[in-house]
C-alpha cells in the first residue's frame, strides 16, 4: 500500500484537549470588547518577535494565558508540544517517533502550512508568568507556547482542497522511519470521511489541537476550541473536527455532535463530529 502524505486538509484524530476544562463564559476576543482581534483571514501571517496578543479577560481560568496568532518563528516549536499527548497512545507512537528526521519534518510541514495555505490559522496560548527559552531543542523562544490550535476556514472546502493539492507539494514523509502502512491508514481514511461528511458545504476545520500534560484541565484547550467556533458562527458555517476519545465530552459542550467514528490498530478511536451552523443575525 502507497503512502499517503500527511495532507495539510485532513483531519486526523490529533485532537487532544482535556474533557475536564473548564469552558470559558464568553469568546475571549469578546471578553475585551476587541472583536475585530480575531483574524478573519491571513493575519496568523504575522512575522514578528513580539506578537499582537489578544488579552484574555478577567473571567479566563490565568490571566497569565494570552491568546495570539502563532508566527512564522513559532513553526519549529509547535512539534514538541504535541508528542507528549501523541505518546499516551501506542499507534501514535509508531507513527510519530519523535526521531530527527520526524522533527524536521513537522517544523517543515508547519512552516510550508503558515506560508502557503491562504486558509490556514495557527492559535497559540501563551503562559506570560513563565520566561521564555521554550521548547529549546527545537527553537529558541522568548516565551513559553503551552498550546497551540491549527484552525482552516471559515470557508473550508474539503473536496476542493483535496484537487488542489498534489504529491508534489507535501513535505515528504522520512522514509527510513518506516511506517508507511500505518501512515496511509491514519491520514489517508480520515481524509476521505472528511470529504464524504462535509463535501463541498464550507466550513471551520479544527486540524490539531495540543496542550502540554501539565497545563491541561486549566481551560486553555476551550480557549482555542472557542476560537474557531467563534469565526464558524460569524460566517454561519459549520465546523469539523476529528476526535480522540477522551475530548469527545469536551467537544460536545461546544456544540459538536457525533457522526461517524472507527476503531484503528492499537485500539485507537476516532470521532467525526460536525457542528451545526448558527444563523447570522442581519447587519453583523
Amino acid at each position: 500500500m502507497a503512502a499517503v502524505p500527511p495532507s495539510r486538509s485532513t483531519g486526523t484524530g490529533v485532537n487532544f484537549v482535556d474533557p475536564s476544562d473548564p469552558l470559558p463564559p464568553s469568546s475571549p476576543f469578546e471578553e475585551d470588547g476587541s472583536n475585530d482581534a480575531a483574524p478573519s483571514t491571513r493575519t496568523t501571517h504575522q512575522v514578528s518577535p513580539q506578537p499582537p496578543y489578544i488579552q484574555m479577560g478577567p473571567t479566563s481560568p490565568n490571566p497569565h494565558f494570552v491568546l495570539a496568532p502563532a508566527t512564522l518563528e513559532d513553526m519549529p516549536l509547535l512539534g514538541p508540544i504535541c508528542i507528549p499527548t501523541f505518546h499516551q497512545y501506542p499507534l501514535l507512537t509508531k507513527i510519530f517517533p519523535w526521531t530527527p528526521s520526524v522533527r524536521k519534518w513537522c517544523s517543515a510541514s508547519n512552516r510550508r502550512d503558515f506560508l502557503e495555505d491562504p486558509h490556514v490559522h495557527f492559535i497559540k496560548v501563551v503562559d506570560t508568568s513563565v520566561d521564555g527559552d521554550s521548547n529549546t531543542a527545537e527553537g529558541r523562544s522568548q516565551e513559553k507556547i503551552v498550546a497551540y490550535a491549527q484552525w482552516y476556514g471559515p470557508n473550508y472546502d474539503a473536496v476542493a482542497a483535496e484537487k488542489k493539492e498534489g504529491g508534489d507539494q507535501e513535505v515528504p514523509w522520512p522514509t527510513e522511519e518506516g511506517g508507511q502502512e500505518l501512515l496511509a491508514l491514519f491520514f489517508g481514511g480520515a481524509h476521505e470521511r472528511h470529504m464524504k461528511i462535509m463535501g463541498h458545504r464550507p466550513h471551520c476545520f479544527l486540524h490539531v489541537i495540543c496542550t502540554l500534560p501539565e497545563y491541561q484541565g486549566r481551560g486553555i484547550g476551550s480557549l482555542l476550541v472557542q476560537w474557531g467556533c467563534d469565526q464558524a458562527d460569524r460566517e454561519g458555517v459549520e465546523a469539523f473536527l476529528v476526535a480522540a476519545l477522551p475530548a469527545i465530552s469536551l467537544y460536545k459542550r461546544f456544540g459538536f455532535e457525533s457522526v461517524e467514528a472507527e476503531t484503528l490498530p492499537e485500539g485507537y478511536i476516532r470521532t467525526y463530529m460536525v457542528r451545526p451552523r448558527k444563523e447570522v443575525a442581519e447587519g453583523v
